[in-house]
Protein backbone atom coordinates (compact mmCIF):
# COMPACT_ATOMS: atom_id res chain seq x y z
CA UNK A 1 0.00 0.00 0.00
CA UNK A 2 1.52 3.17 -1.22
CA UNK A 3 1.05 6.57 0.96
CA UNK A 4 -0.86 9.18 -0.85
CA UNK A 5 1.80 11.97 -1.26
CA UNK A 6 -0.44 14.93 -1.79
CA UNK A 7 -2.10 15.28 1.47
CA UNK A 8 0.11 16.07 4.37
CA UNK A 9 -0.32 14.07 7.23
CA UNK A 10 -3.02 15.27 10.09
CA UNK A 11 0.05 15.63 12.71
CA UNK A 12 1.63 18.12 10.69
CA UNK A 13 -1.62 19.85 9.91
CA UNK A 14 -2.34 19.81 13.57
CA UNK A 15 1.43 21.75 14.21
CA UNK A 16 0.71 24.27 11.37
CA UNK A 17 -2.69 25.49 13.22
CA UNK A 18 -0.96 25.66 16.73
CA UNK A 19 2.08 27.74 15.40
CA UNK A 20 -0.21 29.82 13.51
CA UNK A 21 -2.61 30.01 16.11
CA UNK A 22 -0.02 31.09 18.36
CA UNK A 23 1.48 33.71 15.80
CA UNK A 24 -2.10 35.29 15.70
CA UNK A 25 -1.92 35.15 19.93
CA UNK A 26 1.51 36.78 20.04
CA UNK A 27 0.40 39.38 17.27
CA UNK A 28 -2.52 40.38 19.24
CA UNK A 29 -0.73 40.70 22.14
CA UNK A 30 2.16 42.91 20.64
CA UNK A 31 0.14 45.08 18.11
CA UNK A 32 -3.73 45.14 19.23
CA UNK A 33 -3.51 48.41 22.02
CA UNK A 34 -1.44 50.00 19.28
CA UNK A 35 -4.52 49.50 17.08
CA UNK A 36 -6.92 50.40 19.05
CA UNK A 37 -4.94 53.31 20.30
CA UNK A 38 -4.84 54.47 16.42
CA UNK A 39 -8.79 53.67 16.22
CA UNK A 40 -9.37 56.62 19.26
CA UNK A 41 -7.01 58.60 17.60
CA UNK A 42 -8.79 59.03 14.28
CA UNK A 43 -12.17 59.30 15.91
CA UNK A 44 -10.48 62.07 17.78
CA UNK A 45 -9.41 63.68 15.19
CA UNK A 46 -12.66 63.33 13.34
CA UNK A 47 -14.49 65.30 16.48
CA UNK A 48 -11.49 68.15 16.23
CA UNK A 49 -12.11 68.58 12.41
CA UNK A 50 -16.10 68.64 13.04
CA UNK A 51 -15.19 71.39 16.16
CA UNK A 52 -12.90 73.39 14.03
CA UNK A 53 -15.24 73.74 11.17
CA UNK A 54 -17.83 74.75 13.32
CA UNK A 55 -15.77 76.98 14.85
CA UNK A 56 -14.38 78.76 11.36
CA UNK A 57 -18.00 79.44 10.43
CA UNK A 58 -19.01 80.49 14.12
CA UNK A 59 -15.85 83.19 13.78
CA UNK A 60 -17.29 84.08 9.54
CA UNK A 61 -20.73 84.88 11.39
CA UNK A 62 -19.05 87.09 14.22
CA UNK A 63 -16.59 88.45 11.41
CA UNK A 64 -19.35 89.60 9.33
CA UNK A 65 -21.18 91.00 12.41
CA UNK A 66 -18.30 93.00 12.97
CA UNK A 67 -18.33 94.51 10.06
CA UNK A 68 -21.92 95.48 10.23
CA UNK A 69 -21.36 97.21 13.74
CA UNK A 70 -18.90 99.40 12.10
CA UNK A 71 -20.89 100.36 9.60
CA UNK A 72 -22.20 104.21 9.74
CA UNK A 73 -26.18 102.75 9.89
CA UNK A 74 -25.65 100.58 12.18
CA UNK A 75 -23.48 103.24 14.91
CA UNK A 76 -26.02 105.94 14.19
CA UNK A 77 -29.14 103.30 15.49
CA UNK A 78 -27.06 102.60 17.95
CA UNK A 79 -26.47 105.88 19.24
CA UNK A 80 -30.09 106.50 18.92
CA UNK A 81 -31.63 103.99 20.35
CA UNK A 82 -29.04 103.08 23.07
CA UNK A 83 -27.70 106.12 24.39
CA UNK A 84 -30.42 108.79 22.95
CA UNK A 85 -28.64 111.29 20.79
CA UNK A 86 -29.95 113.29 18.57
CA UNK A 87 -28.46 115.16 15.56
CA UNK A 88 -27.98 118.93 15.77
CA UNK A 89 -31.66 120.75 15.30
CA UNK A 90 -33.02 117.72 15.04
CA UNK A 91 -36.43 117.61 17.50
CA UNK A 92 -37.41 114.50 19.07
CA UNK A 93 -41.30 113.94 19.87
CA UNK A 94 -41.65 111.92 23.25
CA UNK A 95 -45.21 110.11 23.93
CA UNK A 96 -46.09 111.08 27.16
CA UNK A 97 -48.27 108.65 29.07
CA UNK A 98 -50.80 109.93 31.25
CA UNK A 99 -50.97 107.86 34.68
CA UNK A 100 -54.06 106.80 36.11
Amino acid sequence: MTRNKSRPHPSRIRFGIRWLLLFVVVCSVCYGPQVVTIWEMKQELKAMNQEKEQLTEENLRFQARTQEMQSDEMLEKLAREELGMIKPGEKVLVKVVPQD
